[in-house]
């Protein structure tokens, strides 16, 4: 991606024209204006038409580079140079504004060069930093894996905790329901006694006799 547009730019290097002091000219709608002023009263009418459309349209010539104007978010308007790079910028507040903009856009390409080459050496750098550590065990192995054994005793240390409090909590309810049940036992007992010691002396009589 660096290098396409690295070598796209020195084509538009090649092929820009000079447009500083007496050499301005800019092309607007097929006409040829040599001052900035009404260059620029001429951009400001042709951006405003532009600002509520859709499409990008063809607006002319700057530079050696067809000019183009679009729309942009919130109503704001992009003015566009084309060669074998497209060129971006906002449109400024003021006429004259504008004009200055497309100059330093199109005089000052080598700065774009440099921030292109420098892009492209620290991706080539990076590039080979990673390479280089291609196969390598991963620096931290040792603490990762001590980490994970330590988070697995922990879990189990959870699991048994859970178990003895499930264990617990089953023993509680065993001796709950064996209360009531040997309540009831020992008060059936109790009232059996009671029974025998109620009998008469005739019943107590015809059961000796009967033995």
């Amino acid at each position: 991606m660096f290098n396409e547009r690295i070598e796209n730019l020195k084509l538009d290097m090649a092929q820009r024209t000079d447009t500083r002091g007496d050499a301005f000219q800019i092309v607007l709608e097929k006409s040829v204006v040599k001052d900035r002023a009404i260059a620029g009263e001429l951009l400001s009418r042709i951006t405003r038409r532009v600002a509520n459309a859709n499409n990008q349209f063809e607006i002319g010539a700057f530079g050696g580079f067809r000019l183009f104007a679009r729309a942009s978010l919130w109503g704001k308007v992009e003015l566009v140079l084309n060669g074998k790079n497209h060129y971006a910028l906002n449109v400024a507040e003021t006429p004259l504004g504008m004009i200055r903009s497309l100059e330093y856009l199109v005089q000052n390409l080598e700065e774009r060069m440099a921030y292109n080459q420098r892009d492209l050496a620290d991706s080539e750098k990076k590039c080979g930093e990673l390479e280089t550590k291609i196969g390598q065990p991963f620096e931290h192995e040792d603490k990762l894996q001590s980490l994970a054994e330590r988070q697995q005793q922990l879990e189990d240390a959870l699991d048994i905790t859970k178990n003895q409090a499930a264990n617990s909590l089953s023993t509680e309810e065993t001796a709950q329901t064996a209360e009531p049940e040997t309540e009831d036992v020992e008060k059936t007992i109790r009232q059996a006694h009671g029974r025998s010691a109620t009998k008469s002396p005739e019943a107590k009589m015809r059961v000796a006799l009967a033995h």
